[in-house]
């Protein structure tokens, strides 16, 4: 591009104009005034808003095979503004072009094409030159300079798409958990500090196409630039979700709560509870979950949605037999609360409640084993002779091997995805996780014990570590044999770091998901270490997480 449509080293002084009297203007001065004004301009375009489509702009497939680049306005890499005030049609989109959008090369049958805007400005209304230079001789000079529009096709897509902060910038300003003392405002200053960029190009890409049989448009590549307003209404919206999701709810009573009828009878008065915030003000479209905890019954509705008060309310049907009845009343959040009733016998007293009986204590089942070990490396890059080993037996067959105190449902065994999951992590310049479909092999049954073997399928990079994250969740179903209802695994094991939200991100990881990319200082790698934890699992209560490790290096 020439000197007088603007471009200029990245950073000049700028200069202006000083008027005194009796100063003569020339065509120089004059042509400083404007270039003052617009370099600085152009400057605040290009620092300030960036490159991209600031409105209109896109592209549409026409029946025929073109492409109609609709009327917009767009800013290029050097601030340059380009209004395209009218539809424009690319006839050929198969032919690239050269920088003046003139036809170079063969049509393109099969690949992809990017389609770019660049700034172009024209010399208009010729006007008489009535005194000439020195020079030259010119009878007609133009008048006034046109800012107007090249559409390009340029064979491929860009490198990369827009944007300046990168996968590893985002993890820096935003690591997965912090520290107490992270202070992000100074993390962002230091990250994002750098040069002042230099435009590279003088392309904004409207999209790109991908070209066969039929054309078909691709938005990935599109620059935009979004206007103060739009971000600012993104802003409120994404301030709202934030909001929803981590406001503290509270549930209090209101009425209905003590009351009497006989059995089988619907209570008198509704059960009525109150959602509040932090600052007790009430909140509207909240569901309430009301659940028959003791003595039998039903309500109706059993969830419903708090009105504009705040409130929410069922009606209680007892059970049929006299006693105390109980129901609960809880959110999503985890808030509950609970709500009593009596059921009187027909002309009778209130009977005594029952003692209730102790508790029996129950022998819970727990893992005993699992292999290869929590925190085992597996590996012939040692000179641990037990790592080696370790690795020639797993590599006889890939495989995870869990041992149960006790029997287990063969049918959940056969189905491990709703208790068990095992992901594989690689180290290649950034963490990769992969969730593993696992097969079950083999069940063997010894002194009361039960052993489930399930073997791994996948591709292990040489000369990288990998680690394999083992979850055992005895939560939702129950795994226990049939025989012992009521009896669920105790699985308490805490053998990583990783923080419970942590372990649900990963166990919802349906097929793969990459983790930042500096492993030296990544959140999940860090937290594989040797915990000190021991098997058998277990805390004395029912259920629980069992989350495990190990690591392979070929």
């Amino acid at each position: 591009m020439s000197e007088h449509n603007g471009t200029q080293r990245p950073l000049a002084a700028p200069v202006r104009n000083r008027y005194f009297y009796g100063k003569l203007l020339d065509v120089y001065h004059f042509e400083m005034e404007q270039t003052y004004l617009n370099r600085k301009r152009w400057l605040l375009n290009r620092l300030g808003l960036g490159a991209g489509v600031l409105c209109g702009l896109e592209l549409e497939l026409t029946e025929d095979g073109q492409v109609l680049v609709h009327a917009g306005v767009a800013c290029d890499p050097h601030g340059h503004e380009i209004i395209v005030p009218s539809a424009y049609c690319i006839e050929e989109p198969r032919q690239p072009t050269d920088a003046h959008g003139r036809p170079d090369g063969d049509p393109i049958e099969e690949g992809e094409v990017t389609i770019c805007l660049v700034y172009h400005e024209c010399p208009a209304e010729p006007t008489p030159v009535l005194v000439a230079d020195c020079d030259t001789r010119e009878e007609c000079a133009p008048g006034a300079i046109r800012e107007r529009f090249r559409v390009l096709v340029r064979e491929g897509v860009p490198e990369s798409r827009p944007g300046q902060v990168d996968d590893e910038v985002c993890a820096t300003i935003f690591p997965h958990d912090p520290p107490d003392d992270f202070d992000r405002r100074l993390t962002a200053v230091e990250t994002l500090a750098g040069p002042c960029p230099v435009p590279e190009s003088e392309c904004v890409v409207l999209g790109t196409l991908r070209l066969g049989e039929t054309i078909e448009i691709d938005n990935r590549y599109r620059a935009v630039t979004y206007s103060n307003t739009m971000l600012y209404d993104l802003l409120m919206c994404l301030a709202a979700r934030v909001d929803a999701c981590c406001q503290t709810l509270l549930l209090r009573y209101v009425s209905g709560d003590a009351q009497s009828a006989r059995p089988g009878a619907t209570l008198p008065e509704p059960l009525l509870v109150e959602v509040v915030d932090e600052s007790e003000t009430p909140v509207p479209d909240v569901e309430v979950r009301f659940n028959v905890r003791g003595g039998g019954g039903e309500v109706s509705p059993e969830r419903i949605a708090t009105d504009e008060n705040g409130r929410a309310g069922t009606r209680f049907r007892l059970g049929p037999r006299a006693g105390l009845h109980t129901v609960e009343a809880s959110l999503e959040s985890g808030a509950s609360l609970l709500l009593m009733a009596l059921a009187v016998a027909e002309g009778g007293e209130e009977p005594e409640p029952e003692p209730e009986p102790e508790p029996e204590p129950v022998d819970l089942p727990v893992i005993r084993q699992v292999w290869p070990p929590n925190a085992a490396l597996l590996s012939v890059q040692t000179n641990d002779e037990e790592a080696i080993l370790r690795l020639r037996q797993w590599a006889q067959q890939p495989r995870i091997e869990i041992t149960f105190s006790r029997a287990m449902s063969r049918e959940q065994l056969q189905e491990p995805d709703s208790w068990l999951r095992v992901h594989f992590l690689v180290d290649v310049g950034e963490i990769v996780v992969q969730r593993l479909q696992l097969e079950l092999t083999d069940i063997r049954e010894d002194d009361g014990s039960m052993t489930a073997v399930y073997a791994l399928q996948n591709d292990i990079p040489r000369g990288r570590p990998s680690r394999y994250l083992i979850q055992v969740r005895a939560q939702d179903n129950n795994i226990v044999d049939d025989s012992d209802e009521g009896v669920m695994l105790d699985a308490n094991y805490r053998g990583t770091e990783l923080r419970r939200n942590r372990l649900n991100e990963i166990w919802d990881v349906a097929d793969q998901f990459v983790y930042g990319s500096d492993p030296e200082n990544n959140p999940v790698w860090a937290a594989f270490v040797d915990t000190g934890a021991e098997l058998p699992s277990g805390d004395g209560e029912p259920g629980g997480l069992f989350h495990g490790w190990f690591e392979v290096l070929i």
